[in-house]
């Protein structure tokens, strides 16, 4: 109840805050939302295999965080299995993280499983009528990539290895001002070190692609 009016009073005003907490970094009227990301587009990616991607920053301390693994070891995937064998949700990492405020950078909150499971069946329909989903990512190292939207329908075509996905690359989000904020205020904390080391790979290879671009421009 707290937070959501913090939430409310901090939107009233234009403001935002972080706050280190038992899980992670959280957010007081998070200003960055999914459709953020549909202006930052700057092409398709056709090619990109599974094995390229992997799971992106979500603020959470070295214990909870998901950053940096595979497809195959989300709780997003874990949920597909469930859903699709009708086991129980109460059992599914997934639920539970959302419970407990361990899934992503967003606060814990109550979780519908009959709102999961419809839409579940809602995509299941979309993938037997072939229709394209679209999963916006960003290159972050050595073409490695991560999601900045569509984790839950990235993990449900990995799942029934669904080809007929449309990867719209991004701008790397974790450069802009909001990003670099987050990751200035765990810079050096103990807590964070895979998103440290996250973050070091991903700015040293910016770094190293910055300076071939200006190299083949002076040579030119």
């Amino acid at each position: 109840m707290i937070s959501f009016l913090l939430d409310k009073l901090f939107g009233r005003f234009s403001c935002s805050m972080l706050v280190k907490g038992r899980v992670g970094i959280k957010p007081i009227n998070q200003i960055v939302k999914s459709d953020y990301f549909n202006i930052l587009v700057i092409k398709e990616v056709t090619d990109l295999d599974f094995k390229q991607i992997v799971a992106p920053p979500d603020f959470l301390k070295d214990k909870y965080t998901l950053i940096g693994k595979d497809i195959s070891e989300w709780p997003h995937y874990e949920l597909i299995k469930y859903l699709k064998n009708d086991l129980s949700l109460g059992r599914c990492d997934y639920v539970k993280r959302i419970i407990n405020g361990t899934l992503d950078f967003r606060k814990k909150m109550k979780i519908s499983t009959k709102n999961l499971k419809n839409v579940y069946n809602e995509k299941l329909t979309a993938m037997e009528k072939g229709q394209i989903f679209s999963i916006k990512v960003y290159l972050v190292y050595d073409n490695i990539y991560t999601v900045a939207d569509g984790k839950h329908v990235l993990a449900m075509a990995y799942y029934f290895n669904y080809g007929k996905l449309r990867f719209e690359r991004i701008e790397a989000p974790i450069f802009d001002t909001y990003f670099r904020w987050i990751f200035k205020k765990i810079k050096n904390d103990k807590d964070f070190k895979k998103h440290n080391d996250f973050f070091r790979r991903a700015c040293e290879y910016r770094k190293k692609e910055i300076d071939r671009i200006s190299e083949s421009g002076f040579n030119e």
